[in-house]
């Protein structure tokens, strides 16, 4: 447990310059391939999380491939042959996204897990959850049909536990946040401290909304996604009164959201006792 709280600190106390952001190259598809829309940026975001998360300790063979727009029959060679020599293969996106009929049709696979919510949120908690359930040798729960439904974000239930503070109007950002948020909600006592918090634009001067700041104050712990060009340390100190905090930013998005997937994998081997499931019935039962 020890060695898993250490590996949270180097994560996330790296630093780095903002770069411009290119997804990163996948380097082996024979272990893992993750299937995704690359063209919906929250599913592009879960995705690459999860593409992470499956690279292991070892930072091994990492796999994202793209299913375009899913028309019949059409798919670019990388996706196919990627698809094809996979040992396992994850599809992020419900059947609506990316069909069942297009898998098995157009890419020759039928063995798949699909990892997907009733809208783009519950996608990315059910990808939360199948990292947490990766990192503690659970099966990863199948996508069990869920009914569409309104593509809001969550509200925010307790702030005690946990709170995530980032720029909710940077897509990327937004959306590893929001999976940290779910991930420290399956972790938590009681499964219900869901705590995500806009910073709005620092840039601008402007001061957050009072209950983001009342809300983050309740925290016990506090991670801030993104580098301080996007939430500088000064704008912190004026406007939070923090009791912990920790920052989990990259070189640019994609590296941040590797970082804020290798920090749920790690807080997951150091909260999830052996033998228990590691949070909440939902996305971490074993399957089968």
């Amino acid at each position: 447990m020890a060695s898993a709280v250490a590996a949270v600190m180097l994560i996330t106390t790296a630093s780095a310059a903002w770069a411009v952001p290119d997804l990163p190259a996948n380097t082996d598809c024979s272990a893992n391939a993750v299937l995704a829309k690359l063209g919906v940026v929250e599913d592009r975001a879960a995705a690459n999380m999860l593409a992470e998360a499956l690279r292991g300790p070892s930072a091994g063979g990492r796999c994202l491939l793209d299913v375009g727009d899913a028309d019949p029959g059409a798919a670019n060679a990388a996706t196919r042959r990627g698809a094809a020599g996979a040992q396992r293969v994850f599809v992020v996106g419900g059947p609506a996204a990316v069909p069942d009929s297009w898998l098995r049709s157009t890419l020759g696979i039928s063995d798949y897990v699909r990892i997907a919510g009733g809208n783009r949120w519950d996608t990315q908690a059910a990808v939360a959850a199948a990292i947490i359930a990766i990192a503690t040798g659970k099966e990863v729960r199948q996508y069990d049909g869920a009914p569409p439904s309104a593509p809001q974000l969550p509200p925010n239930a307790s702030c005690e536990e946990a709170a995530v503070i980032v720029k909710l109007g940077v897509v990327e950002d937004r959306a590893a946040a929001n999976m940290l948020a779910e991930a420290l909600r399956a972790l938590s006592i009681l499964g219900t401290s869901r705590c995500l918090i806009d910073a709005g634009d620092p840039s601008s001067g402007a001061a957050p909304v009072p209950d983001q700041v009342a809300s983050a104050a309740q925290a016990a712990e506090v991670y801030i996604v993104g580098g301080p060009a996007a939430i500088p340390d000064a704008w912190l100190a004026r406007h939070f009164d923090l009791a912990a905090q920790e920052r989990v930013a990259g070189a640019d998005r994609w590296d941040t959201q590797a970082r804020v997937a290798a920090l749920i994998v790690s807080l997951a081997i150091a909260r999830s006792p052996a033998g228990h499931d590691a949070g909440p019935d939902e996305g971490i039962e074993s399957i089968g």
